[in-house]
């Protein structure tokens, strides 16, 4: 999951790694305070996930504050690259007299951290974090040990960094490891770190990918989430821990099941006997089975949806501690829409005999199931 530039600066600031003086704000009133409280000229930055933003207008130069609220009311008026702009970075100008690309990644080859130094601005921090280059400057990380100094002065000495600030360059890579293992990062990224006209060390802008299977540990990772890119019942799932995507098919059908084969495999018997998905949700072939109760509630809310089909297999967990999540999930529910559940394997028996009578129907195969759920559909198009 990749960050927000202002996400990264925050989490910068916290490891104590410089990057300009700057906020981020939500409208042009803000931006024109925070251009203010500078009190120099700024750059105003969508906050957008978007790649070459600046050939696109998404970062502009304002010389005053009353030129950088226009600017920034321009900016969140409109779209880039098709995506609205809810949030701009506004940054202290600086005069930068040299930059330099830092990437602290793992190597797919040996299987170990690894930190990378270059000078080339046209080369994407995404192909640097993902492959290794033979003419990339790196040195590869001990996880046991972690990054020495050494390592890095030897790297700042390959690349030509000025001697003199290479104390400085130090302890930012010692404080971009410390971010790195901490937060479970895939990368954190320097892009660029710059030495300005008086020799000021700064990470002017970054990237950070963290790791969503670290969500168990990491809960702050929630709150980075790209709101701009997914649903709200999307953004609930990933903050519940299961896997929700949101397809936005009108007057459809919803798949949920245990396991992404099984979840995949449902939607496939859907489309095939002729019936649009709108709403996938893997809830996870393990023991906690909190998922199916949040999941179940979040597709009967969903006004797209016109049937739902459940599909689980009982392994792992058993269909009947999913069967009473589900029928309470139901009993809760405001909104009620035709589901039919088809359960196999450990727990069957149980499962049936909880959800008899309860409104939710009970079929004898996922070919009943998905051939009831599309009949369901057909008849309310008409």
């Amino acid at each position: 999951m990749k960050l927000l530039e202002y996400q990264v600066k925050n989490l910068f600031r916290r490891y104590g790694i410089p990057v300009p003086v700057g906020k981020v704000a939500s409208s042009a009133r803000e931006v024109k305070n925070i251009a203010e409280e500078i009190g120099k000229p700024v750059v105003i930055k969508a906050q957008i996930p978007v790649i070459g933003r600046g050939e696109k207008g998404g970062i502009r130069v304002a010389r005053s504050a009353v030129e950088a609220e226009t600017i920034s009311s321009e900016m969140m008026a409109g779209r880039i690259d098709g995506f609205p702009v809810h949030k701009v970075q506004v940054d202290e100008a600086l005069a930068i007299q040299d930059e330099y690309f830092v990437v602290l990644t793992i190597d797919r080859a040996t299987r170990y951290p690894a930190l990378i130094l270059y000078t080339d601005a046209q080369k994407r921090i995404e192909a640097a974090a993902n492959a290794i280059d033979e003419k990339d400057i790196s040195v590869s990380i001990d996880p046991l040990i972690g990054l020495q100094r050494y390592q890095i002065r030897n790297l700042a000495r390959q690349a030509g960094f000025p001697p003199a600030l290479l104390s400085v360059f130090t302890n930012i890579c010692l404080q971009m490891w410390s971010l790195f293992t901490q937060v479970d990062a895939r990368y954190v990224a320097l892009s660029p770190l710059v030495i300005t006209e008086h020799q000021r060390v700064i990470a002017l802008d970054g990237k950070i990918a963290l790791d969503r299977c670290a969500l168990f540990r990491q809960s702050f990772i929630a709150d980075h989430a790209n709101y701009i890119l997914v649903s709200e019942n999307e953004l609930e799932a990933f903050k519940q821990g299961f896997v929700y995507l949101d397809f936005g098919n009108e007057k459809s059908i919803a798949c949920l099941a245990n396991g992404a084969g099984l979840t995949l495999a449902t939607m496939d018997y859907v489309v095939e006997a002729g019936g649009t998905v709108s709403d996938l949700v893997d809830v996870g072939a393990r023991t906690l089975t909190d998922h199916s109760n949040r999941a179940l509630t979040i597709l009967l809310r969903d006004e797209k949806i016109q049937a739902v089909v459940v599909n689980i297999y009982g392994c792992m967990t058993s269909c009947g501690e999913i069967a009473k999540r589900l029928l309470s999930a139901w009993e809760e529910a405001d909104r009620r829409v035709p589901v039919f559940v088809n359960f196999d394997g450990y727990g069957k028996m149980e499962a049936n005999s909880l959800l008899q009578n309860s409104g939710i129907i009970v079929c004898s195969s996922l070919e009943d199931a998905v051939n009831s759920a599309v009949a369901q559909t057909k008849e309310m198009t008409g």
